[in-house]
């Protein structure tokens, strides 16, 4: 729906059957908001260097900026998901007989649903914000509607370089709703992707015990217990190598703009 992790079969109750395809809608259309959003990323850093320094200039720089790079990165991604999502198929067989949370993919859900929800209500208050806050009196004497007015004062680092059309706006607003959910999924990822992960190292945990509290005696026992910890620590070693720049930038978007925030409240 946005355009992030082209990935195709996600549906499949077979993992091997998903797979990332150059001649696929999902990458044409990943393909079609990388360039979308490079294209808000380039006149936002035009208008920011053209203008006398603002920070608001420079926070509309950073977020289409920040949405280009996760994109970028999600997409590399999906080309290395099958060969991650394997591994942790490897690593959930070795695990089946261990106790399993079976409300573990309703939580996944959950934390996705509720998330997105907040980001989108959000969202939705900062535009009705926005959009009631317009004199409708300067925008009658400068004869256009309040909706152009809006997309206006919302996108000024396209409408002051292009002329005006309502289908243009309204694509402009589409990528930029999509680069808001950006900022939200690269979060969630993570979050899902670290509670999987320590998902499994519990399940070993709590298998420990039991074989600690039942005093098991018997060698393949314990064997089978290290064989899985192994399994569990090569995911983890693969789920950090691919998340390591998911964080970065995360944490480097995030904190720029509690940052910003912040020097605004000061000044």
């Amino acid at each position: 729906m946005f355009g992030i992790f082209p990935v195709t079969n996600v549906l499949n109750l077979k993992y091997n059957t998903v797979c990332f395809k150059w001649l696929s809608p999902f990458t044409f259309y990943a393909i079609f908001s990388i360039l979308g959003t490079l294209g808000l990323t380039i006149l936002s850093f035009i208008r920011m260097c053209l203008s006398d320094f603002k920070l608001h200039l420079l926070d509309s720089f950073i977020f289409c900026l920040n949405a280009l790079v996760v994109l970028l990165v999600f997409f590399r991604l999906a080309m290395d998901w099958p060969k991650l999502l394997s591994v942790f198929c490897k690593t959930e067989t070795l695990l089946k007989n261990y106790p399993y949370q079976r409300n573990l993919k309703q939580r996944f859900i959950m934390i996705l649903f509720v998330l997105s929800t907040a980001m989108f209500l959000e969202h939705s208050l900062a535009i009705a914000n926005t959009y009631l806050n317009i004199d409708e009196e300067e925008v009658f004497k400068m004869n256009r509607t309040k909706l152009e007015q809006y997309f206006r004062e919302e996108f000024p680092y396209i409408f002051e370089y292009t002329e005006y059309s309502l289908p243009l706006a309204l694509l402009i607003f589409y990528i930029n709703t999509c680069n808001v959910f950006y900022w939200c999924f690269i979060d969630t990822f993570i979050m899902i992707m670290s509670y999987a992960v320590a998902y499994r190292f519990k399940q070993i945990n709590v298998q420990l015990k039991t074989g600690i509290n039942k005093k098991h005696e018997s060698i393949l026992y314990w064997a089978k217990i290290r064989e899985d910890y192994s399994q569990t620590a090569i995911l983890c070693q693969k789920v950090n190598k691919r998340l390591g720049n998911i964080i970065l930038i995360s944490f480097g978007a995030n904190m720029y703009f509690i940052v910003a925030q912040l020097y605004k409240g000061l000044v």
